[in-house]
């Protein structure tokens, strides 16, 4: 089987016509004149006919080759075969990729497929020689290069073998890494850069044959256009996969599937732990964890899941499984455990399954933070003497904090809470304040920009002036929309609006009014009465923005909205937080929407802290922080360097996680002033864990692979040494070396026939055997 690398020109074949047509043009451009001395010549001429026949017969042989082998030259054709390796040179390049991912760990007794998969390219190498070059890919880069967790070529383009043999012994003894398959990213990589001008391409993807890897939703490349693969019906990653597999294949490589794995794999895989109630954990609470099982075996199976707080044992839970389809979800089964009495400070708590075939996914971790308690800073705007009734917070406090002990509310009057520090604040809460001053607005934008919280009730003494022109500025601001005109009800004609109980979707919501807070009938009592309130211009085209409550008016006009601001949320309540514009505080709707909106606001993203293999940790710190350290799952201890942006906080960035377990930082901080004048330690934790989707070691068959990528040339092989048709398929050679020999020699040929012959005419003449 031949191929061509420049088959544009195989057009220059059709020159190959012109010694002929030169020699037909020289047979009819003489003309028949009959003489006296013609049978004289006619005599001669039959003595030599034959010979010139043979002469010109051979020099237009020779010429019409000449011409046809040049050109074939120059259109670089390649063969398969020992044949094309003897004429053209058989160096080949050979790209092994090697299936790192986590399941390649599945322990089988004295192996794993990854252990395999090692020695596979071990003895792909041993055929080579040292005309040929290698380039080994891994697809996840566990050596926290400058993309940790992506493919990426250890060796690229070596004709080194030794070199090649050293790398593969020091893979021999390391273990398969905690990423997922990059399936689709490395088929993309390879795509770009074989080229296809290089004859000798072969690619031995070396892999567990795992379905989700081929099945995965990530679609690392834009999917070219193949009708091949719109006709097969294919979803969007099955369809990127065909295109990139057709790119390599249309390039001229040789694909050669290596499977590693084992037939009947089996794993069970706790894919999730997180507390039951989407809070805050609060110290001396009780507390109920989730932990997911997932089950990825053909038969159902009981397991115990042990729960731990801190690293010691707390109890367990046994769960029935179900088994997997073979082809869809795996069985699945939750695990609850209630934890005692927790205390405040950082912990980590975790779920645990016995040891299997595949332990990198047998735990999960959750690191947290549990809080003393919740602060609350209340700044009243419209102050009474006696703080009674009339005072503008009192509801609020009472909402609030039910359980003093869970949820602390400090009540400050305007001059005091200016000489606030909002350090030991989680959420301030503004009660139709009028103004506030431009430095402690800038201190609230800090405090709000690093996960604290803001909470704005207008009433009849805000300045919408001033408070659009300090907390909206043009959107940047802290308001998620700017104040209009107020609009007063007569309260006494009965003409109140109502809130709009209708739109229960979000989760804060959800929690006070929707089936989330009352599954049977959802709110049953009246709505509240407003008859004051301002009309809000909240912008529906912002993605930080939100209307979370409307009123019933003509407008429907927004009542709570919501900004996220940095790591924080601002709430704008359009109306009073006492009697003065509505009942709230009457009819019930009070303290369920204020005590669930300060566990919203004080609910923290889980995921900075418990990460996945290869994710940042990222955190702010203040100026006073000199030194932070991180202590790694398996001992190792980094000094990070914060990192100043502009208009940003300082902030630290530690990479090295693709160890999973238990992260350790210490946060060195300086004392902030005459009386703490030392240096204390702070800790903090965070967790790194596998993706669960990665444990799903079910297999996908060589027979679907075939079915599904009809038309690809797609080898299959158990072994590198198996007979079969990626074993059968023999080396490319590019001949067009040969060529340039053999058109040479067709050079020298023509020369010599073409003196020669012209030689022999001339000792004719001179002898007289024609005259």
């Amino acid at each position: 089987m031949s191929s061509f690398i420049h088959p544009g020109m195989l057009f220059g074949l059709a020159l190959a016509a012109v010694p002929i047509i030169i020699h037909l043009l020289n047979r009819r451009r003489y003309r028949t004149v009959r003489w006296a001395a013609q049978d004289f010549l006619r005599a001669a001429f039959k003595k030599n006919q034959k010979r010139l026949r043979i002469e010109n017969l051979l020099l237009l042989i020779v010429r019409t080759l000449l011409i046809m082998i040049l050109v074939l030259g120059l259109s670089r054709p390649f063969l398969r075969g020992q044949l094309a390796s003897a004429i053209g040179g058989g160096a080949e390049h050979h790209t092994i990729v090697l299936d790192n991912s986590y399941s390649m760990g599945l322990n089988e007794g004295l192996t794993t497929p990854f252990a395999r998969g090692v020695k596979e390219a071990q003895k792909i190498v041993s055929t080579l020689s040292r005309e040929d070059a290698v380039t080994l890919y891994l697809t996840n880069d566990d050596f926290t290069g400058a993309r940790p967790g992506t493919p990426r070529a250890i060796l690229r383009d070596s004709h080194d073998m030794e070199k090649v043999n050293a790398v593969l012994g020091r893979l021999s003894s390391n273990r398969a890494s905690a990423g997922r398959s990059q399936l689709v990213d490395v088929l993309a990589e390879l795509a770009d850069l074989l080229d296809i001008k290089q004859p000798g391409k072969r690619v031995h993807l070396i892999t567990d044959l795992q379905r989700a890897a081929w099945e995965s939703g990530e679609a690392a490349a834009p999917a070219t256009k193949d009708p091949a693969a719109r006709n097969a019906g294919l979803s969007g990653a099955e369809r990127t996969i065909r295109d990139l597999l057709s790119e390599i294949d249309r390039k001229g490589a040789q694909i050669n599937l290596i499977d590693v794995g084992p037939q009947n794999p089996e794993n069970v895989a706790i894919a999730d732990l997180e507390p039951a109630e989407d809070r805050p954990l609060i110290e001396r609470n009780f507390e109920v964890f989730v932990a997911r099982v997932l089950n990825f075996g053909r038969m159902p199976i009981d397991v115990d899941v042990v729960f731990k707080m801190d690293g010691e044992i707390k109890g367990s839970v046994r769960v029935p499984l179900p088994a997997a389809k073979a082809i869809g979800a795996p069985g699945e089964a939750l695990a609850r455990f209630q934890l005692p009495r927790l205390q405040a400070g950082p912990h980590t708590f975790s779920a645990e399954l016995p040891v299997d075939k595949l332990p990198i996914d047998d735990q999960r971790l959750f690191a947290t933070e549990v809080r003393e308690r919740i602060r609350v800073l209340a700044v009243d705007g419209d102050p009474n003497a006696d703080y009674g009734l009339s005072s503008e917070t009192v509801y609020l406090r009472n909402a609030i904090a039910p359980v003093p002990d869970r949820i602390e509310v400090t009540e400050v009057d305007y001059l005091s809470f200016l000489t606030r520090d909002l350090a030991k604040t989680d959420i301030l809460i503004l009660a139709n304040v009028e103004r506030v001053r431009e430095d402690k607005v800038r201190e609230i934008e800090d405090f709000v920009r690093s996960g604290g919280a803001l909470v704005y009730f207008l009433g009849n003494r805000v300045d919408p002036i001033l408070l659009n022109r300090d907390f909206v500025r043009d959107g940047d601001g802290l308001f998620p929309g700017a104040i209009l005109t107020p609009a007063v009800v007569n309260q006494r004609a009965g003409n109140r609006v109502k809130v709009d109980l209708e739109d229960t979707s979000h989760p804060l919501v959800n929690r006070v009014i929707g089936p989330e807070a009352d599954p049977e009938g959802f709110w049953s009592d009246p709505p509240p009465s407003v008859w004051g309130y301002y009309r809000l211009n909240i912008p529906t085209d912002r993605a930080d923005t939100e209307v979370l409550l409307h009123l019933t008016d003509a407008e429907n006009s927004p009542l709570l909205a919501q900004k996220e601001f940095g790591k924080g949320r601002v709430l704008l309540f359009a109306s009073s937080a006492d009697l003065d514009w509505n009942d709230f505080p009457d009819v019930g709707m009070m303290i369920p929407l204020l005590h669930e909106m300060v566990y919203y606001l004080t609910k923290r993203d889980s995921s900075a802290a418990n990460l996945l293999p290869y994710a940042a940790f990222e955190r702010e710190i203040n100026a006073r922080v000199e030194a932070v350290t991180v202590h790694s799952p398996g001992g190792g201890k980094t000094t990070v360097t914060p990192i100043t942006r502009e208009g940003r906080r300082a902030t630290i960035e530690f990479h090295d996680t693709q160890e999973p377990g238990l992260y350790r930082t210490e946060l060195r901080i300086r004392g902030s002033g005459a009386i703490d004048a030392g240096t204390r330690e702070d800790v903090e934790l965070f967790s790194v864990n596998v993706d669960a989707a990665e444990g799903d070691v079910r297999r996908i068959s060589p027979g679907e692979l075939a079915e599904r990528y009809a038309g690809i040339d797609l080898g299959y092989a158990q072994t590198f040494s198996d007979r079969t048709a990626a074993e059968e398929r023999r080396p490319q050679g590019e001949v067009w070396r040969g060529l340039l020999f053999a058109v040479l020699a067709l050079l020298f040929i023509e020369i010599f026939l073409a003196r020669r012959f012209g030689d022999f005419g001339r000792r004719i003449r001179e002898k007289g055997e024609v005259a």
